[in-house]
Protein backbone atom coordinates (compact mmCIF):
# COMPACT_ATOMS: atom_id res chain seq x y z
CA UNK A 1 0.00 0.00 0.00
CA UNK A 2 1.40 3.19 -0.98
CA UNK A 3 2.47 5.79 1.72
CA UNK A 4 0.48 9.68 1.74
CA UNK A 5 1.79 12.35 3.77
CA UNK A 6 0.82 15.85 4.19
CA UNK A 7 3.11 18.13 6.16
CA UNK A 8 2.50 21.71 7.11
CA UNK A 9 5.28 23.62 7.83
CA UNK A 10 6.58 27.22 8.74
CA UNK A 11 9.52 26.66 6.98
CA UNK A 12 10.12 27.70 3.37
CA UNK A 13 8.94 25.36 0.92
CA UNK A 14 11.89 26.10 -1.42
CA UNK A 15 14.11 25.48 1.89
CA UNK A 16 12.35 22.06 2.72
CA UNK A 17 12.63 20.49 -0.98
CA UNK A 18 16.28 21.62 -1.32
CA UNK A 19 17.13 19.77 1.59
CA UNK A 20 15.48 17.23 0.22
CA UNK A 21 17.44 17.18 -2.73
CA UNK A 22 20.69 17.58 -1.09
CA UNK A 23 19.90 14.93 1.39
CA UNK A 24 19.08 12.28 -1.47
CA UNK A 25 22.30 13.54 -3.53
CA UNK A 26 23.80 13.29 -0.60
CA UNK A 27 22.69 9.12 -0.16
CA UNK A 28 24.05 8.52 -4.12
CA UNK A 29 20.52 9.61 -6.51
CA UNK A 30 21.41 11.31 -9.48
CA UNK A 31 19.61 14.03 -10.81
CA UNK A 32 18.31 12.73 -14.39
CA UNK A 33 16.54 15.67 -15.79
CA UNK A 34 12.92 16.88 -15.05
CA UNK A 35 10.41 19.61 -16.54
CA UNK A 36 9.44 23.38 -15.41
CA UNK A 37 8.55 22.32 -12.04
CA UNK A 38 10.26 19.23 -10.95
CA UNK A 39 13.28 17.53 -11.24
CA UNK A 40 13.82 13.52 -11.45
CA UNK A 41 16.00 11.27 -9.55
CA UNK A 42 17.38 8.15 -10.01
CA UNK A 43 19.97 5.56 -7.87
CA UNK A 44 21.74 2.88 -9.51
CA UNK A 45 20.52 -0.53 -8.95
CA UNK A 46 17.24 0.80 -7.48
CA UNK A 47 14.20 0.25 -9.70
CA UNK A 48 12.61 3.32 -8.15
CA UNK A 49 13.21 7.17 -8.95
CA UNK A 50 12.04 10.07 -7.07
CA UNK A 51 10.49 13.16 -8.14
CA UNK A 52 10.37 16.72 -6.61
CA UNK A 53 8.15 19.47 -7.51
CA UNK A 54 7.24 23.28 -6.12
CA UNK A 55 4.66 24.94 -7.05
CA UNK A 56 2.91 28.42 -6.15
CA UNK A 57 -0.73 28.93 -6.49
CA UNK A 58 -3.20 27.20 -8.29
CA UNK A 59 -2.28 23.22 -7.21
CA UNK A 60 -0.61 21.08 -9.90
CA UNK A 61 -2.36 18.81 -12.04
CA UNK A 62 0.69 16.30 -11.08
CA UNK A 63 -0.25 15.65 -7.39
CA UNK A 64 -3.88 15.01 -8.53
CA UNK A 65 -3.05 12.77 -10.68
CA UNK A 66 -0.49 11.27 -7.97
CA UNK A 67 -3.30 11.04 -5.27
CA UNK A 68 -5.71 9.45 -8.17
CA UNK A 69 -2.56 6.86 -9.22
CA UNK A 70 -2.44 5.82 -5.15
CA UNK A 71 -6.08 5.07 -4.98
CA UNK A 72 -6.26 3.20 -7.93
CA UNK A 73 -3.13 1.76 -8.51
CA UNK A 74 -5.32 -1.86 -8.93
CA UNK A 75 -7.46 -0.75 -11.75
CA UNK A 76 -5.15 -1.66 -14.87
CA UNK A 77 -1.21 -1.88 -15.68
CA UNK A 78 -0.97 1.53 -17.23
CA UNK A 79 -1.31 3.30 -14.03
CA UNK A 80 1.85 4.47 -12.64
CA UNK A 81 2.95 2.20 -9.21
CA UNK A 82 3.54 5.02 -6.38
CA UNK A 83 4.77 3.86 -3.45
CA UNK A 84 5.41 7.37 -1.28
CA UNK A 85 4.06 10.85 -2.05
CA UNK A 86 4.57 13.91 1.05
CA UNK A 87 3.15 16.68 0.40
CA UNK A 88 4.57 19.95 1.75
CA UNK A 89 2.64 23.00 2.47
CA UNK A 90 2.71 26.62 3.25
CA UNK A 91 0.13 28.57 2.91
CA UNK A 92 0.27 29.28 -0.62
CA UNK A 93 3.27 27.52 -1.77
CA UNK A 94 3.36 23.52 -1.85
CA UNK A 95 5.57 21.17 -3.14
CA UNK A 96 6.01 17.24 -3.13
CA UNK A 97 8.13 14.26 -3.79
CA UNK A 98 6.88 10.92 -5.26
CA UNK A 99 8.95 7.53 -4.96
CA UNK A 100 7.90 5.48 -8.23
CA UNK A 101 8.72 2.42 -10.34
CA UNK A 102 11.32 3.21 -12.61
CA UNK A 103 10.06 3.36 -16.14
CA UNK A 104 11.65 3.39 -19.65
CA UNK A 105 11.29 6.04 -22.30
CA UNK A 106 10.29 4.31 -25.56
CA UNK A 107 13.51 5.51 -27.20
CA UNK A 108 15.49 3.46 -25.47
CA UNK A 109 13.52 0.67 -26.49
CA UNK A 110 11.89 1.23 -29.87
CA UNK A 111 14.51 4.07 -31.26
CA UNK A 112 13.17 7.37 -32.45
CA UNK A 113 9.87 7.88 -34.96
CA UNK A 114 8.94 4.41 -33.12
CA UNK A 115 8.10 5.96 -30.57
CA UNK A 116 5.78 8.57 -32.15
CA UNK A 117 3.95 5.51 -33.38
CA UNK A 118 3.34 4.01 -30.58
CA UNK A 119 2.05 6.89 -28.29
CA UNK A 120 -0.11 7.86 -31.06
CA UNK A 121 -3.03 6.04 -30.30
CA UNK A 122 -2.69 7.60 -26.46
CA UNK A 123 -3.02 11.06 -28.15
CA UNK A 124 -6.14 10.07 -30.13
CA UNK A 125 -7.89 8.60 -27.01
CA UNK A 126 -7.17 11.86 -25.43
CA UNK A 127 -7.99 13.84 -28.15
CA UNK A 128 -11.33 11.98 -28.01
CA UNK A 129 -12.57 11.68 -24.55
CA UNK A 130 -11.75 16.07 -25.13
CA UNK A 131 -13.98 16.45 -27.65
CA UNK A 132 -16.79 14.23 -26.00
CA UNK A 133 -16.32 16.04 -22.59
CA UNK A 134 -16.29 19.62 -24.65
CA UNK A 135 -19.00 18.78 -27.08
CA UNK A 136 -16.42 19.99 -30.06
CA UNK A 137 -16.32 17.69 -33.29
CA UNK A 138 -14.15 14.28 -32.96
CA UNK A 139 -10.72 14.62 -35.23
CA UNK A 140 -10.33 12.41 -37.78
CA UNK A 141 -7.20 11.66 -36.18
CA UNK A 142 -9.24 9.53 -33.55
CA UNK A 143 -9.71 6.20 -35.21
CA UNK A 144 -6.27 5.35 -33.96
CA UNK A 145 -7.21 4.91 -30.42
CA UNK A 146 -8.80 1.36 -31.68
CA UNK A 147 -5.23 0.54 -31.41
CA UNK A 148 -4.67 1.43 -27.40
CA UNK A 149 -4.51 -1.57 -25.11
CA UNK A 150 -7.87 -2.00 -23.23
CA UNK A 151 -6.24 -0.71 -19.54
CA UNK A 152 -4.47 2.31 -21.21
CA UNK A 153 -8.14 2.58 -22.69
CA UNK A 154 -9.93 1.94 -19.08
CA UNK A 155 -7.51 4.41 -17.57
CA UNK A 156 -7.39 7.47 -19.87
CA UNK A 157 -11.79 7.24 -19.29
CA UNK A 158 -11.81 7.22 -15.87
CA UNK A 159 -8.70 9.77 -15.56
CA UNK A 160 -11.16 12.04 -18.11
CA UNK A 161 -14.32 11.30 -15.43
CA UNK A 162 -12.68 11.09 -11.67
CA UNK A 163 -10.06 14.13 -12.48
CA UNK A 164 -10.85 16.22 -15.46
CA UNK A 165 -14.27 15.92 -14.83
CA UNK A 166 -13.55 16.90 -10.98
CA UNK A 167 -10.93 19.23 -10.81
CA UNK A 168 -10.78 20.23 -14.37
CA UNK A 169 -7.38 20.42 -16.69
CA UNK A 170 -6.18 19.13 -19.98
CA UNK A 171 -4.66 16.03 -21.64
CA UNK A 172 -0.89 16.54 -22.05
CA UNK A 173 -0.49 13.11 -23.80
CA UNK A 174 3.37 12.71 -24.83
CA UNK A 175 6.40 10.77 -25.30
CA UNK A 176 7.57 11.86 -22.28
CA UNK A 177 4.39 11.47 -20.42
CA UNK A 178 3.97 7.66 -21.60
CA UNK A 179 6.60 5.39 -20.99
CA UNK A 180 7.12 1.78 -20.76
CA UNK A 181 7.10 -1.10 -17.61
CA UNK A 182 11.02 -2.68 -18.43
CA UNK A 183 9.90 -6.21 -17.28
CA UNK A 184 6.57 -6.44 -19.02
CA UNK A 185 6.82 -3.44 -22.17
CA UNK A 186 3.29 -2.24 -20.46
CA UNK A 187 2.20 1.15 -21.28
CA UNK A 188 1.81 3.76 -17.86
CA UNK A 189 0.42 7.09 -17.82
CA UNK A 190 2.85 8.83 -15.88
CA UNK A 191 1.61 12.62 -16.43
CA UNK A 192 -1.38 12.75 -18.61
CA UNK A 193 -2.54 16.30 -17.70
CA UNK A 194 -1.58 19.94 -17.58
Amino acid sequence: MAKHVVMNTRRSVHAVLRDLRFKIELRGWKNIGGGYFSTAFAKAGRDKVIKIADRHGEEDRYLRYARWAIANQDLSPAVPRIDKLLEIRNGDWFGYAVEMEKLAHFEGVYGGCESERNTRPVRAAAKYLSAKRYGHRIPDTCHEMNELPEPVRKVLEAIDKEVIGVHGGHWDIKDDNVMLRPATGELVLTDPLC
